[in-house]
C-alpha cells in the first residue's frame, strides 16, 4: 500500500506553483510579468526607493515655487527668474512646471527600477544617466564648502542644495549599478493585483 502524498494547498499544483511560492514564481522562475524584484530587503531597491523619494520631494518644493512668488526663485537660486517672475512674466513658472514634471518622472524611474511600478522603457540608461546628472551637479558641494570656507559670499543653503543632488545622484547609482546586467535582461513587467 502507498503512503498519500503531502497536503498540498488546492489548487497551486493545477498552477505549477510550490507551497509557500510567491507571486510572481512558476517552479522556481520567475514568471515574465513578474516585478523586477519585489524583495523589499534588496539594497538596490531601498537605493533606488530613497532617490524616488527625494526626486519626489525635489518635484514638490519646485512645484510650491510656482505659488510662492518671486522670493521663492531668488531664494532657491534663480534671482533672474524671480525678477522675470516679478515683472509678471509666465516664463519662469513655465519653466518651473517642467521641472516639476522632469523630477515627477526622474522619481517613476527610480520606482520602476526599483520594481515597485511597471518597468520603463530605457530604464537601465535613464537610472544611470539620472544618477550622473544629479552626482555631477552635488560636486558643486565641494567647490561651494571652499568658497564659504575662504568667506566668498555664497549662501551655506546653496551647499545644502548640492548636498541633496549628490546624496540623490549616489542613491540613483547605488541602486543602479549592482543590477547593470540584471536591469537590462529583466522583460518588461506589468504590476499585478
Amino acid at each position: 500500500m502507498e503512503a498519500p502524498a503531502p497536503a498540498q494547498e488546492p489548487g497551486l499544483r493545477a498552477w505549477g506553483l510550490r507551497a509557500g511560492a510567491s507571486r510572481g514564481s512558476v517552479r522556481g522562475t520567475r514568471h515574465p510579468l513578474s516585478f523586477p524584484d519585489r524583495n523589499p530587503m534588496n539594497a538596490s531597491s531601498r537605493w533606488l526607493t530613497v532617490a524616488a523619494v527625494l526626486c519626489f520631494v525635489i518635484s514638490l518644493l519646485h512645484g510650491a515655487m510656482i505659488f510662492m512668488g518671486p522670493d521663492a526663485y531668488a531664494y532657491f537660486g534663480a534671482p533672474q527668474l524671480g525678477r522675470a517672475e516679478a515683472a509678471g512674466s509666465p516664463v519662469p513658472d513655465l519653466m518651473t512646471a517642467g521641472l516639476v514634471l522632469i523630477f515627477g518622472a526622474f522619481g517613476a524611474y527610480a520606482l520602476s527600477g526599483a520594481g515597485r511600478v511597471r518597468r520603463l522603457p530605457l530604464l537601465r540608461v535613464g537610472l544611470a544617466a539620472i544618477g550622473a546628472v544629479f552626482t555631477l551637479r552635488g560636486l558643486f558641494l565641494f567647490v561651494e564648502l571652499a568658497g564659504l570656507a575662504t568667506g566668498a559670499p555664497i549662501p551655506p543653503r546653496m551647499a545644502v542644495f548640492s548636498l541633496v543632488s549628490l546624496i540623490t545622484g549616489i542613491a540613483f547609482l547605488a541602486g543602479t549599478l549592482p543590477r547593470w546586467r540584471a536591469l537590462n535582461a529583466e522583460p518588461r513587467a506589468l504590476p499585478s493585483a
